[in-house]
């Protein structure tokens, strides 16, 4: 009966602490996702009026994703799931992330690159955007 009791008692502990991670990955990932949708925003609102009206739906659902994941972040923050400061870290690399990745694919484009050596230089970008494409994937 003992060793019943232990073991419930273990894999209980167990279940929460990884649900406790999963909480944690998922917050952070929102944090990070947040910088990236922010970035998106920033460069769209650059861009000229005319443009920005044909895109106006999918600002519009980039920053109502945005606020969802900021609600979530704060809940993770408020239930003590995540801290500020890490969801503000996050925010921020995720920020740099999109920015860096958005400079790096112009750089490529703008400079006097062709064929392959433009197949490197934007190849040399795919772990940004493999990264920033995660947010896109995710809701």
């Amino acid at each position: 009966m003992r060793i019943a009791l232990a073991t419930v008692g273990i894999l209980v502990a167990l279940y929460t602490s990884s649900v406790r991670a999963d909480d944690y990955r998922d917050a952070t990932d929102a944090a990070y996702c947040i910088g990236v949708l922010q970035a998106n925003i920033d460069i769209w609102k650059g861009w000229s009026p005319d443009v920005q009206s044909k895109i106006a739906a999918t600002m519009r659902y980039a920053e109502q994703k945005k606020f969802r994941k900021e609600a979530f972040v704060e809940g993770a923050i408020k239930q003590a799931k995540l801290d500020g400061a890490t969801a503000s870290k996050m925010t921020s690399v995720g920020l740099a992330d999109a920015n860096l990745y958005v400079q790096s694919v112009r750089d490529c484009y703008h400079s006097d690159l062709a064929g392959e050596q433009r197949a490197n230089c934007l190849k040399r970008t795919e772990p940004l955007h493999d990264r920033i494409e995660n947010c896109e994937m995710r809701e």
